[in-house]
């Protein structure tokens, strides 16, 4: 097991019913660097990042949030992607909870032809979770958490947050090796 793993989450545009020919963005990143022996998270970042093919409607906002004026001010996706890269290196694995944070940046990287950030080493802390605790199907952060008679700790859907709390969860499953 590495002694530090980065645990992000990504927070995207969202709608009731996606438009169809409508590409989602990330519009935050939430990234802590988990200690898997002291189950301390530290470095931790939250970025706002602008939206490049799509728009922030009023369903987005109370799901995550974020206002089309507060995105507004964030960086760009490549710049965002930069920063991951500069501050946590592509060598350190890392995790997220389930596989779509991995698929959203893996697409929207080839889509906008920025060179992928992280390491090619993932976790994917939901499986590793319902592997570890023997659950039948894996479960939603907020039902993990629950199930590990833990508490959800800030706002759901705000990817700083998001990502402690799968730290979190993370760890308890190191522990029950």
């Amino acid at each position: 097991m590495p002694e530090h793993i980065i645990v992000i989450d990504f927070e995207a545009t969202c709608w009731v019913t996606q438009p169809r020919s409508t590409n989602r963005d990330i519009i935050e990143i939430g990234a802590c660097v988990l200690n898997t022996r002291s189950g301390i998270s530290m470095r931790t970042a939250d970025i706002l990042v602008r939206p490049t093919s799509s728009r922030i409607g009023f369903y987005c906002q109370r799901v995550t949030g974020i206002t089309p004026e507060r995105a507004a001010s964030g960086v760009e996706f490549r710049q965002a992607c930069e920063w991951l890269r500069t501050a946590y290196g592509a060598t350190m694995p890392w995790a997220a909870w389930g596989s779509w944070d991995r698929a959203q940046l893996e697409t929207q990287c080839t889509r906008e032809e920025v060179p992928y950030p992280l390491s090619s080493d993932y976790i994917d802390i939901k499986l590793l979770v319902a592997e570890r605790f023997g659950w039948k199907r894996p479960k939603s952060l907020g039902k993990a958490l629950s199930a590990l008679s833990m508490q959800f700790q800030g706002r759901k859907h705000r990817a700083m947050d998001d990502a402690i709390n799968a730290a979190r969860v993370l760890h308890r499953a190191f522990l029950r090796r």
